[in-house]
């Protein structure tokens, strides 16, 4: 890492808690010239149109995307789910990264009506991505462990409210999205957690989308250029 970092002439941060990390783990960073950006939206690049969710009357259905991997505790979150009543219901849509994982998800959603998955070898298609957030009238991200959450930001782009752990970037990205968008609950995923979600749910005023500006890719290609600038002159 020490030869890393005295290979490279600037660091491009996703977030300020990002840069901490790397300050505090590699003090030799902190001589180089670098820039905190953040990870950009996704509104440019659907394969689809984004509809905001219709108000939430009867059930309400949790979904959850991405890749089936250990740290992303999806598990956890489907054995919550599953002592839960139908009126509340999950779809698990991603690449079965790890087996182990999807062996338990299988088992669970065996003995419970109200969990669906959609787990593959591959990663799925856009579109199939896009439908599969579409669904949900919000999305849950158990992490056990993040520091920048691309499907946060998808998920907000396709106009769902999200719910993560309170860990990482994420309080970050809740400053600038508001709690009308992204709630965070503390410590591991919960029963608690889930419930709280569900009930916000059904009373959260109806929102079209959340405002993503301070996400452009315009911002991203401002900062980045400062950086270049710099390093140049």
């Amino acid at each position: 890492m020490r030869r890393f970092i005295e290979s490279i002439d600037g660091i491009i941060h996703l977030s300020a808690h990002s840069a901490e990390l790397v300050h505090e783990l590699y003090p030799r960073s902190l001589a180089l010239p670098e820039v905190r950006t953040v990870h950009g939206h996704y509104l440019d690049v659907f394969k689809t149109p984004v509809h905001p969710p219709a108000p939430c009357l009867n059930q309400i259905r949790l979904g959850y995307f991405g890749q089936i991997r250990a740290y992303k505790n999806v598990e956890k979150l489907a054995t919550i789910v599953a002592q839960m009543p139908g009126d509340v219901a999950l779809s698990i849509a991603g690449r079965g990264t790890h087996g182990h994982v999807v062996t338990t998800l299988q088992s669970i959603a065996a003995d419970a009506a109200n969990i669906v998955l959609d787990i593959r070898p591959d990663s799925l298609p856009d579109e199939d991505v896009e439908k599969a957030v579409d669904h949900a009238d919000g999305v849950v991200l158990p992490y056990r462990a993040i520091l920048n959450s691309g499907a946060a930001i998808f998920a907000l782009s396709r106009a769902r409210p999200v719910l993560a752990p309170n860990i990482g970037s994420l309080p970050e990205l809740q400053a600038i999205v508001g709690s009308d968008w992204l709630r965070l609950y503390d410590g591991e995923i919960s029963l608690d957690a889930v419930e709280n979600f569900v009930e916000w749910l059904r009373r959260k005023p109806h929102l079209e989308r959340p405002d993503l500006s301070r996400l452009s890719w315009e911002r991203v290609g401002r900062d980045i250029a400062g950086l270049i600038d710099r390093l140049t002159t």
